[in-house]
């Protein structure tokens, strides 16, 4: 379990004991943090910015910049390939996470994301909009291997 607040982020194990508080990168609110399946790899949401962390040591591998609205909710995919990120526009921006560049853009809502989700096989994307409906998608397939190769 992790919770994010202004400024920093915890952690607890299945076995409810608390593990610790962390700040993180850059000391600016997360609007939406995401561990990986593995739990190698975190992503924070920020107004400009998501930053990929290395879970364990807190190493910041990369920080993709925003284009357009900023995300409300993130998700990594199962293999750590993709980084999917619903947006206030209603849009799904998706970015290869190995060369940390933005692949595609998918307008599927007419508001913003509440939430979206990724299946444990990274084929399907869920995301629910702040205009009443959920979209089933077909999730774009991964362009290269996983953030850490």
């Amino acid at each position: 379990l992790v919770d994010g607040g202004r400024d920093i982020v915890s952690w607890s194990w299945p076995e409810g004991e608390f593990e610790g508080v962390q700040k993180l990168p850059g000391g600016s609110r997360a609007f939406s943090i995401t561990i990986s399946r593995d739990g190698l790899l975190m992503a924070a949401a920020h107004r400009n910015r998501i930053d990929i962390i290395e879970f364990v040591s807190w190493k910041t591998l990369a920080t993709l910049p925003v284009h357009g609205a900023f995300p409300t909710s993130i998700r990594i995919s199962p293999d750590r390939s993709r980084l999917f990120a619903g947006s206030a526009d209603g849009a799904i921006r998706i970015w290869d996470l190995p060369s940390r560049r933005l692949v595609s853009i998918l307008y599927v809502h007419s508001a913003e994301i509440l939430d979206l989700e990724i299946s444990t096989d990274g084929t399907t994307l869920v995301s629910g909009g702040g205009d009443s409906t959920i979209h089933v998608l077909r999730a774009p397939p991964a362009r290269s291997g996983t953030v850490t190769d």
